[in-house]
């Protein structure tokens, strides 16, 4: 299966959206009072409302991200395929884990530099696929969700 082009698949996370929506929401209330905006002048009102437009367009366009029901089994299909390249090259739970300063430790830095190395594409294809396939969870683009436990 060919990798899926992710520079069209890039998605806000979670608390991307919110922090977005949360601006536009203070940004319109500001608006709302315009006592307070007179002092900074026509110039930032309009700058603030045009700022608010494109933060209004870029949510639109994030919402236009989620995979529809089409796509949707194409991506999963392709995720899965890239687990069964990945997982059994990661470092595992417990090599990530090892105390500090000891051989099994410099092992496993060395181990998760060279999977970085060799597989971050992957992985970030991975993280974009999940992201988009489960848009609310913000734990979905998280590697440590498949990284196995030995």
């Amino acid at each position: 299966m060919a990798a899926i082009d992710v520079t069209k698949l890039e998605k806000l996370s979670v608390s991307q959206r919110d922090a977005l929506k949360q601006q536009v929401e203070t940004q319109e209330e500001q608006l709302k009072n315009p006592e307070n905006l007179e002092a900074a002048g026509q110039n930032a009102i309009s700058e603030m409302q045009t700022d608010i437009a494109k933060k209004r367009d870029l949510l639109e366009r994030d919402d236009q991200l989620r995979a529809v029901s089409g796509e949707k089994d194409r991506m999963a299909a392709r995720k899965k395929e890239i687990e069964r390249i990945i997982v059994p090259e990661m470092p595992t739970h417990n090599e990530m884990w090892a105390k500090a300063g000891t051989e099994e430790s410099d092992r496993a830095v060395q181990k998760n530099l060279r999977f970085t190395r060799k597989y971050a594409t992957l992985v970030r294809e991975w993280q974009i696929l999940a992201k988009r396939l489960e848009p609310d969870d913000p734990w979905a683009q998280s590697i440590e969700t498949i990284r196995p436990k030995l």
